[in-house]
């Protein structure tokens, strides 16, 4: 295409923008263009041809900067500057650069609105967990970039979190897509996995919500007319910032049923893995009372044994519920003689150990405790059982008991391999599990649960070269149990054994 300036015809520079003057007088094209030409490209055009020269210009893939009117609009709602009376170039240049520059800072501001609007959209995008949130943001967004009222937001749903298709908005108004063509459009896109842009309807345009290849919905936006380049980017982004935040709903979603199916099928291996000891135990005691030749002394101990197997399967049951919920344990305390009760305790782990294991008992203090007993015991059970477990080939377990200046210790020691520094402070981990084939880690975790219901602490002491020591301490109970032993006995320092936190 050949223009005309200043009476002189020349090609086109393509990188230019275009000033259009609506006007043809040679003097005045060539004040204009003489110090604009560096800067844009200046053309003429007859007031009646406006609207073919702007088309041309588009069609030659350059922007119009400005029109040059005598009085009479610009075609398309396009910027516009009436010319001034006088004819003096100085004149004429200073008024097309002011016009120029205050365009350039007004299209500025409108920018750094816009880019902010966005910011601020994708802010509440990506911060929200609520999809319903997520498309009513999208909407009112796509409302303002495009200036329209008819917008639409149809997300598909998903099926690996079970959400349903949504609407935004759910009841449609005179502006929206009307409720029939709303399911023939739902129907479409999820049978047919047809694009976006297939989906228009009734002079709508249509933007995916897509996240890579996988489509999550679509945005429709009425416009009476194709939207500008501008508004097509900026929808573009909404629609890359809505099926961010939606792809993020789903990987959150997704997790956390993968986390409840993986700690349910964790619960279950910890229950078959706490119960083993017990039923162990009690089909043990039950082969002995078949033996006919056993005498009654023999056959009431282990009934008794298995009465009291049975106590403690039922006392598992309930501290796993009370686990589960996640309330505190409730507490039945009773004055217990602890050497006759850690005797008795022991006895069971020998019968229920085997032989490989030698349980030593080295009492410092056997005298009255205030304890919930069974409570207690299951505690030492688990922190014995995960000690045995550590020691697959055999070896010494041993139950100590110091009084301490507050209290006293309780401790359970064995000659293991020793628990690594790199993993000790994992230990009172929900089903984290270290150095054994069974158990899937919530022994550790109930017995500190226990002893802290008591008002004591469970610390752990390790060395690397071997040997794990797990102390109990307890409080002396403000009713006066053990205190007058434990005052009376004028401790010596030396005696309580050194702690160090795992």
């Amino acid at each position: 295409m050949i223009h005309r300036s200043g009476g002189v015809c020349r090609a086109p520079d393509m990188d230019k923008p275009v000033i259009l003057c609506l006007n043809e007088d040679p003097a005045l094209l060539a004040a204009l263009n003489t110090g604009l030409s560096g800067e844009f490209q200046l053309e003429s055009a007859a007031p009646a041809d406006a609207a073919g020269a702007v088309e041309r210009v588009f069609q030659s893939g350059r922007d119009v900067a400005l029109v040059l009117v005598n009085g009479a609009p610009a075609p398309f709602a396009l910027p516009a500057l009436t010319l001034p009376e006088s004819k003096d170039p100085a004149t004429l240049r200073q008024a097309v650069r002011e016009e120029l520059l205050e365009r350039k800072y007004q299209a500025m501001y409108e920018r750094a609105e816009t880019l902010e609007s966005m910011n601020d959209v994708g802010v509440t995008l990506s911060g929200s967990f609520d999809i319903k949130e997520i498309l009513a943001t999208m909407h009112d967004a796509a409302g303002k970039i495009a200036s329209a009222d008819g917008v639409d937001v149809l997300y598909f749903g998903c099926s690996t979190i079970h959400s349903r298709a949504l609407w935004h908005p759910a009841e449609p108004s005179r502006e929206n897509i009307d409720a029939t063509t709303r399911l023939e459009l739902l129907e479409l896109a999820t049978r047919s996995g047809d694009s976006a842009p297939a989906l228009g309807a009734d002079g709508r345009q249509a933007f995916p919500i897509s996240y890579q290849d996988e489509q999550l919905g679509v945005l429709f936006v009425s416009s009476g007319a194709e939207p500008g380049m501008d508004t097509t980017r900026l929808l573009s982004i909404l629609t890359l910032q809505a099926a961010t935040a939606l792809r993020n709903i789903h990987l959150t979603q997704e997790r956390i049923q993968f986390e409840r199916l993986s700690a349910i099928g964790r619960m279950i291996g910890s229950v078959v893995h706490d119960f083993r000891g017990p039923l162990t135990a009690l089909r043990g005691f039950a082969g002995m009372l078949t033996n006919q030749k056993l005498n009654s002394d023999d056959r009431a101990s282990y009934g008794q044994y298995m009465v009291e197997e049975c106590d403690r399967l039922n006392g598992m049951v309930e501290e796993l519920l009370e686990f589960t919920r996640g309330g505190n344990f409730t507490l039945k305390p009773e004055r217990t003689e602890l050497g006759s009760y850690i005797d008795a305790v022991a006895e069971r782990m020998r019968v229920q150990f085997g032989s490989r294991f030698a349980i030593e008992l080295k009492l410092d203090y056997g005298g009255p405790v205030h304890i919930d007993p069974q409570r207690m015991e299951r505690a030492l059970w688990n922190l014995a059982t995960n000690a045995v477990q550590a020691m697959p080939k055999g070896g010494r377990l041993v139950i100590r008991s110091v009084p301490a200046a507050k209290g006293m210790v309780l401790s359970i020691e064995d000659n293991g391999p020793g628990i690594p520094v790199d993993v000790r402070h994992r230990i009172f981990e929900p089903f984290f599990s270290f150095g054994k084939s069974e158990g899937i880690g919530l022994g550790m975790l109930i017995a500190r649960k226990i002893v802290e219901a008591h008002g004591g602490t469970l610390e752990v002491e390790s060395s690397a070269d071997g040997g794990t020591a797990v102390h109990l301490r307890l409080p002396v109970q403000d009713n006066g149990i053990a205190r007058e032993w434990v005052e009376a006995e004028a401790l010596d320092p030396a005696r309580e054994p050194q702690i160090s936190k795992a």
